[in-house]
């Protein structure tokens, strides 16, 4: 009994700061980082491009230690008025760390040594971790208040804008793979008919372009809540990889397509983040992801339903 609780604890401090936790995360976020720093040039006109430089592999440590060196701005507020708000400025933004650290542990990746000995992965526990750091910024941005950071209502509009695209593309993956459960290990069984490798398809196009309006940003930066952000993109690349692409049968090659795959949809996620959304106004960039993502899940979930008739 006392080993199998010790095997237990270990595999989730494994889980939590190793693979496919912490350390995982962060390597994903640096890489996806540079990978997007190195194709960005390509995306702007030919006239920006030499504003747009490739990022070191190691920006992502350079803005870490900026932020953590960097003094907080001078307030008219009380002091005590000061430390009670960055206090729980500082709660927030820990919670927003915890979510997405929480929701890396609980993916199963292959080779995930918690998933060996455990039944993880459900995914709707998964979705509920990841929704903390969006919902925590919206809350910063709620009480801040300030006239250049976005609104908070707006921000927790961008999470639920993308919810729904991305409930139906989980509903087709799940109808698709005939289960009934919300475990993550079932839905990524490899499709054995035409019609479930279009459903695969599909649901993969909608999440791809509705995940990353799961991202929240804080209207003040901290090293802190600039972690949660690397973690959260990078959990939501993995868990974009494990639903979508099948499942492998050697370790090694599974593990390869897991992190092939999530560094892929980290650099789209970026993309989407940077070249697609800001582009528009928030409305217009709402309206468009409801007119593309949303039908093409819709139709992933209609052609799961059918198919399984």
């Amino acid at each position: 009994m006392q080993g199998d609780v010790l095997q237990t604890l270990v595999a989730w401090a494994i889980n939590l700061l190793l693979y496919p936790g912490l350390l995982l995360g962060l390597m994903l976020a640096a890489v996806g980082e540079y990978a997007w720093g190195a194709l960005r040039p390509l995306l702007v006109p030919r006239l920006q491009r030499l504003q747009a430089r490739p990022h070191d592999l190691l920006q992502p440590l350079y803005t870490l230690r900026k932020l953590a060196r960097r003094q907080s701005a001078f307030s008219w507020q009380p002091y005590e008025q000061r430390a009670q708000d960055r206090s729980s400025s500082d709660l927030l933004a820990l919670a927003s760390v915890i979510g997405p650290l929480l929701a890396l542990a609980l993916i199963p990746l292959p080779g995930s040594p918690l998933a060996r000995i455990a039944s993880v992965g459900n995914l709707l526990l998964v979705l509920v971790l990841l929704a903390v750091q969006p919902l925590t910024s919206a809350y910063l941005r709620l009480r801040d208040g300030s006239a250049q950071s976005l609104p908070g209502e707006q921000a927790l509009g961008r999470l639920l804008t993308g919810l729904m695209p991305t409930l139906a593309a989980v509903a087709a993956l799940s109808e698709a793979a005939g289960v009934r459960s919300l475990q993550i290990a079932s839905l990524s069984t490899a499709p054995e008919t035409a019609a479930q490798f279009l459903v695969r398809l599909l649901a993969g196009a909608a999440l791809l372009v509705s995940l990353p309006w799961w991202v929240g940003e804080s209207p003040h930066e901290s090293a802190t809540s600039y972690v949660g952000r690397l973690l959260q993109r990078a959990a939501l690349a993995l868990l974009w990889s494990v639903l979508v692409l099948p499942a492998a049968g050697e370790l090694g090659w599974a593990i390869f397509v897991s992190l092939g795959g999530a560094l892929l949809a980290y650099v789209t996620f970026r993309a989407i983040s940077e070249r697609w959304v800001p582009a528009r106004r928030a409305k217009d960039a709402a309206s468009l992801l409801w007119a593309t993502g949303l039908p093409v899940a819709g139709v992933a979930l209609l052609v799961a339903i059918w198919s399984g008739v």
